[in-house]
């Protein structure tokens, strides 16, 4: 589950497009940000993606990334071009075959990063790899038997694109205002352009009338899995947060760490209606790991600010930028490490459980949110500065990064050392995390 938003410049304080995606995935799928150069490629060589390989393009772009440490594609990311793609997992009535035969959404993503210069460009590659390659792959980590259709928010400096499939076909909406996508098809019959067969392939699938007005969504939708995913609450939501008047930063923020219930929010109570999601096992088996927000300008001059956690309500997003090359922390693996992710994750899941006895939670808590605000406060007046080219870019991704750190070590012992209660959430809320962690070695 995830969910991805833009505003457009009218609407943005810094008046550019402004990029927003939150990654939910399963909770001990680890979520990298990693910075890849701009390369130069061999003529006919080959790039092996995460489950196929395809024909690797002459040149490819410098892209900041947030990915699943183990796979190839990405989630989200932002190129040298000022060109940024979320995707999510949306779910349709064209069946897979599962072999992953194909390329993950995730893959398409990234490729497309890798060699476009605008978001128009972007549209295209993805389209020419979903028809050349298809997306029979498994998008899942654990869960191998995870399989999907995708759907893309496309945008750069000047435009966006929301891009929705179905097996190989697809549907397009140029986007002219605030705008998310969720779990589910959101094109109905307002497209801008169509797969030329689609409409015959419904009909031949009687899945409309004869008669009727062809509706992307109505016609290709899998009604369950749509439900399941509470895709249109989330997508409600975000598009009216979105929405909001000049548009930043802290608006930014506040809308990837929002939940349904922000007043009386209790994580073991968490549902599949949360933008900043919390697994609480069957129902809602999957946590936002990665975020990430991006201020779209021409060339190099974007800005992306990324958690490089999991839990925004809890995390700091820090920022890094095309000038020079950002230094980011130690990479998350599978298991419990010394990486930001892994040492964060610990926090999260001492202060989820329902361990920790009040007073002293709410302390922990207060803390967190109060150095959170200062934090993104010292980043905002830093961000001035590198756009002024009175600090360096190095600097000021630095400087958010080991603030943070510096205070999260001061978290784990303030939690590892408070009292904790004998009875603690709901059994099977306790057992789904317990086991989880000790998949993970923490």
């Amino acid at each position: 589950m995830c969910d991805t938003f833009v505003v457009p410049p009218k609407s943005s304080k810094d008046h550019c497009w402004i990029f927003g995606k939150n990654s939910d995935r399963e909770p001990n799928e680890a979520q990298s940000v990693v910075d890849i150069p701009a390369q130069e490629h061999a003529v006919g060589s080959v790039l092996n993606c995460t489950y196929r390989s395809v024909p690797q393009a002459r040149f490819t772009n410098r892209v900041i990334l947030s990915k699943p440490f183990w796979m190839w594609g990405a989630e989200m990311g932002v190129n040298e071009q000022g060109v940024a793609i979320g995707n999510e997992a949306v779910f349709t009535k064209i069946p897979l075959n599962k072999e992953s035969t194909g390329l993950t959404g995730m893959d398409m993503l990234r490729i497309a990063l890798e060699r476009s210069n605008s978001a128009e460009n972007a549209l295209d590659c993805i389209l020419e790899h979903l028809h050349n390659f298809g997306q029979d792959a498994c998008g899942g980590y654990q869960n191998r038997n995870f399989f999907y259709h995708n759907s893309f928010l496309i945008a750069d400096a000047e435009k966006a694109f929301v891009l929705e499939t179905a097996g190989k076909l697809w549907a397009i909406e140029y986007v002219k205002g605030a705008r998310s996508i969720s779990n589910g098809l959101s094109i109905g019959n307002n497209y801008n352009e169509l797969a030329p067969d689609a409409i015959d392939f419904a009909k031949k699938k009687k899945w409309i009338k004869p008669h009727e007005e062809f509706n992307w969504s109505k016609a290709f939708s899998s009604s369950f899995m749509s439900w399941a995913s509470s895709c249109k609450v989330r997508q409600i939501q975000s598009t009216s947060q979105a929405q909001q008047a000049h548009f930043d930063l802290h608006h930014g923020i506040n809308l990837l760490s929002s939940h349904h219930d922000d007043e009386g929010f209790q994580a073991h109570k968490a549902t599949t209606k949360d933008i900043c999601m919390h697994a609480t096992g069957v129902l809602c088996p999957n946590q936002t790991v990665g975020s990430m927000l991006a201020f779209l300008k021409p060339r190099t001059n974007s800005s992306v600010w990324v958690t490089n956690t999991s839990n925004p309500c809890l995390s700091v997003f820090k920022p890094l930028y095309f000038y020079d090359k950002s230094e980011l922390p130690l990479q998350p693996t599978q298991s419990a490490d010394n990486s930001i992710w892994w040492q964060a994750e610990k926090l999260h899941r001492l202060l989820l459980s329902g361990k920790i006895e009040e007073p002293h939670f709410q302390h922990i808590l207060q803390d967190i949110s109060k150095t959170r605000d200062t934090i993104h406060h010292q980043a905002i007046g830093h961000d001035i500065l590198v756009k002024q080219g009175l600090m360096s870019p190095v600097s000021a991704t630095r400087f958010a990064f080991q603030s943070y750190q510096n205070h999260l070590k001061d978290w784990l012992q303030w939690a590892n050392q408070s009292p904790q209660k004998r009875l603690v959430y709901p059994p099977l809320y306790s057992f789904f995390w317990k086991k989880q962690s000790k998949s993970a070695g923490l």
